[in-house]
């Protein structure tokens, strides 16, 4: 976007905030969202475009300051996005031709006409000659270069690059005759058994007891001498062989019964 406008340098990010926020109120193909709008997602609300959508990024607009009461006195600019989190409601950033932002919301596009008479493209190049003079190499777009300031003038601007990183690789054995041996192998995760998360704890039950059926509540699964559960649970009562200790209302010992 910003390479395809001709953004400046020093505007890019902006142009990211922008980007951001049209993606935020925008389908996407993210398998999370469902098809739904992030921005509805986070705040329940659902979420409106028009102030992203009525002008596009790093476009020429006429704007008006709040003094100014007639057309005649409208001024060019380039629009830079919404204001966020500042400024009037439903505000537009303006790039004027002394490289400054300022908020406006009386703003109007440039119609195809206005576009073509010789009097806007003499505004529109006075525009960008301004613009070029006072952000010097800023005005450029950014380039993957290892210096992109030689820092000659007081205005320059450090852009420090993002850090790289080498993949991490598998080193192998350090030795010829080393060898490593295989991780092990993970248990699938329906075979993993929690007691906390099963279904039958503190659960009451009648079992049989003594030639009687008694009633009792389920207390807590069965284990083997070496700490693991005995049984695997399942939904299926069938395949269900978890076993599970009762205790009983009449206060009696507790009883192992399959659940």
């Amino acid at each position: 976007m910003m390479s395809a406008t001709n953004t400046p340098g020093v505007l890019w990010d902006d142009g990211l905030q922008h980007c951001s926020a049209v993606r935020c109120h925008t389908v996407n193909t993210t398998h999370e969202t469902q098809g739904e709008v992030p921005q509805t997602i986070i705040t329940g609300d659902q979420a409106d475009t028009s102030w992203l959508a009525e002008f596009g990024w790093y476009t020429y607009v006429w704007y008006m300051s709040p003094e100014d009461t007639s057309m005649e006195r409208k001024k060019l600019g380039k629009h830079c996005g919404p204001f966020f989190n500042e400024g009037d409601a439903m505000s537009a950033k303006m790039l004027t031709s002394k490289a400054t932002q300022v908020n406006r919301t009386s703003v109007f596009r440039v119609t195809a006409e206005e576009a073509r008479s010789k009097q806007f493209q003499k505004l529109s190049a006075d525009f960008e000659a301004s613009l070029k003079g006072r952000l010097k190499k800023g005005y450029e777009p950014l380039e993957d270069s290892e210096e992109l300031f030689d820092y000659s003038d007081a205005l320059d601007m450090h852009w420090e690059k993002s850090p790289a990183y080498d993949p991490c690789e598998d080193e192998g054995p350090q030795h010829p005759d080393e060898t490593k041996e295989p991780l092990p192998e993970l248990e699938e995760a329906d075979e993993i058994q929690y007691e906390a998360c099963d279904r039958h704890i503190n659960v009451r039950v009648c079992v049989p007891k003594g030639g009687e059926m008694s009633c009792g509540t389920v207390k807590n699964r069965k284990r083997r001498l070496d700490g693991d559960l005995m049984g695997c649970s399942n939904a299926n009562p069938i395949l269900d062989t978890s076993i599970c200790e009762v205790e009983f209302d009449d206060g009696g010992l507790l009883g192992q019964h399959h659940c």
